[in-house]
Order: structure tokens, then sequence, then C-alpha cells
């Protein structure tokens, strides 16, 4: 039997099965994440959660669905992960994106890690969103959807909160509207716990590489403190999104201004974007 601390229940394999999918079928509803004939692009890493969303999407929606994958040159990681990756979308019957980051761009993450000196959660953060809504926008695609959980957005409202920074306090949230040339963003997991992807790709004997990535040696603290306020008080995450979600209405805080970036064109605070920038050093730098 499984136990749902925060619902004070136990289910069979089958009944968490069910009450899993409606919960992500619920929070698509009442977030309003997804209309009929809307096309969607969902990021996968090959990690439980990216596969978890692609799984149950695929099983409740009607929308035209296509799975995309960054293979990021990462030694043994990035290979291992395509390989989970491509299973689960020939599983799935999903179609299969994979940008080799290489071959597109001339350089891989553990090449850029190692001449520009910040750390790798940075960088591949700034890749890994620059790529996906560029090929989402160029593609004519509605959606991306992102694998991220409520440990995700608990720990980000906290450490946003902690270091000050309202500007991205205020970005959080299930979903991001689209805006020029960025895509809308979904996040079908808002409401689901880490564990409970694990025990549902478990399950449901879904792929996904059950291991983490070898440059991310960065502990997360805020995960940290957050799954100890959890583990005291269970279901704190979710009142967490729910206070934090009341908190957002009365924040006056507007986005700020986008311009084109002056060297790809896309939407930037900046004169250039972090990604053209990042691509400029590397060259700079005989990469």
């Amino acid at each position: 039997m499984i136990k749902i601390r925060y619902m004070k229940k136990r289910m069979t394999n089958r009944q968490f099965t069910k009450f899993l999918e409606a919960k992500v079928k619920n929070t698509i509803e009442k977030y309003k994440m997804v209309k009929p004939g809307e096309r969607i692009l969902v990021g996968l890493s090959g990690g439980k959660d990216s596969a978890v969303m692609l799984h149950i999407m695929n099983k409740i929606l009607d929308n035209e669905i296509v799975g995309f994958f960054i293979d990021l040159g990462i030694p043994t990681f990035s290979e291992e992960s395509k390989k989970k990756v491509i299973e689960l979308t020939e599983k799935e019957n999903v179609p299969l994106i994979i940008y080799d980051l290489k071959k597109e761009e001339g350089f891989s993450i553990p090449e850029a890690v190692e001449v520009l000196h910040r750390p790798a959660c940075s960088i591949c953060g700034t890749v890994k969103r620059y790529i996906i809504n560029k090929f989402a926008w160029e593609n004519k695609f509605d959606k991306i959807a992102m694998g991220h959980t409520a440990d995700d957005e608990t720990s980000n409202i906290l450490k946003n909160f902690v270091n000050g920074d309202l500007e991205q306090f205020v970005r959080l949230g299930p979903t991001l509207p689209s805006k020029d040339k960025l895509v809308a963003r979904i996040k079908p997991l808002y409401r689901n716990y880490d564990g409970e992807n694990l025990l549902y790709a478990r399950i449901n004997e879904i792929p996904f590489v059950d291991s983490a990535c070898p440059l991310a040696i960065k502990k997360k603290k805020y995960k940290r403190w957050v799954n100890f306020i959890e583990k005291e008080s269970p279901g704190m995450k979710l009142t967490i999104l729910k206070s934090y979600k009341k908190f957002k209405s009365h924040l006056n805080v507007h986005d700020p201004e986008l311009k084109p970036c002056k060297i790809c064109g896309y939407p930037t605070t900046n004169e250039v974007c972090s990604f053209c920038k990042i691509k400029e050093k590397l060259k700079e730098q005989g990469v």
C-alpha cells in the first residue's frame, strides 16, 4: 500500500495511478493550460518528471504532442538520457525531436562550463530555455510543457523570496503567457511531488534515467528546507503554492520591458540576450 501523508490515505498501485492522473488532469483544467487543437512541445530531459508528464499528457489529452530532447554533450549522462527518451517516446508512440547542441550550436555544456567558469546549471538553464523556445516559435507550437514539480516551485518561491529577487519571484506559477517571440509555458506537474512522480514511473514502468547529472554538484539547499517543512507538516508544499498565488495577486510588479536581441532577434531585457552572450564568449575563446 502507498501512503499519501498529506491526505492521510493509503492506496493500492492502481488507485495511486488513477489519483495522480486525475491530479494532473485537474491541474491542466484548473489553470486552463491547454485548449483543443493546440500543439504542445514537451521538454524531455530523460528524468522521471518529464517522462511522467509526457506519459500522462499523452494519456489524457487529444492534442498533438511532440517530445523535444536537447543532447547537451555531457559524457555518458547525455547518451543514457537520450536512450531513455527514445525508449519512452517509442513506447508512447509520440514524435521526438533530438537537438544536438554541439552539432547545431558548436559547443557542448562541459565545454561552456570549462571556458566560462560559471555554474553548469546556470549555463544549462539558459541554453535549454532559449533553444526550446526558439524551436517552438519557429515550428508554430502553441505551448511548451515543462516538468516542473511542486518541489521545484516551492523551493524557487523560497529562494527568490530569501534573495529578494522580486522579478523572478513574480514570474513563477503554473503558466507563463506568450509574449512577443516567447511561446507560452505550462507546468502540468505543478502540484505533483517529486516522490509521487517517482512512484508513478516505477509502478507504470516508464523509462527514465535514475541518476543525477554529474555537473549538477551544487547542493539544493532550498529543496532540503522545503522537504524538512513538508516532513514536519505534510501538505505544506501545496499550502505554499496556494499562499503564493494570494500573495502574488497583491504585488504591483510589471514585467520588464523586452526588446529584440541585436544578434538573434529574440526577446531580452538587454541589448544582447544571455544565450548570444554565451556564444560570443565561447567564440572569443576559440570554441
